[in-house]
């Protein structure tokens, strides 16, 4: 499946967030197997996505017709659900050993598939 990371606009600590999905076509409709949308809080330097904190906030897979979300605002309020931020965090770390045996790093890095 391919593999999309863009930026997605703020989150909503009015960072800068980052979605990474797999995608696929089914009847003429992309699907995402799965989404996490990360906000990205770079330290010092505002373009150090590589050693910033990646934090979820949200997880979709259309095809079982989920989302959640970790961080949200509530009249105002930001909201977070701690143990889903955990539970997305762990996914998120098997998920990049994943990407990275998949070649996707060693192709984004220049080299051949």
């Amino acid at each position: 499946m391919r593999l999309v990371i863009e930026y997605v606009g703020e989150g909503p600590r009015g960072m800068p967030c980052i979605s990474v999905a797999h995608y696929y076509e089914l009847n003429g409709d992309l699907m995402r197997d799965p989404e996490i949308v990360f906000e990205v809080n770079p330290d010092e330097d505002p373009l150090s996505w590589k050693t910033g904190n990646w934090g979820p906030v949200s997880y979709r897979q259309d095809n079982m017709g989920l989302f959640q979300e970790t961080v949200f605002e509530d009249k105002g309020r930001v909201m977070v659900r701690p143990k889903l931020v955990l539970d997305l965090k762990a996914f998120a770390r098997e998920w990049d050993k994943n990407i990275e045996q998949q070649g996707f790093l060693k192709v984004a890095q220049g080299g051949a598939q």
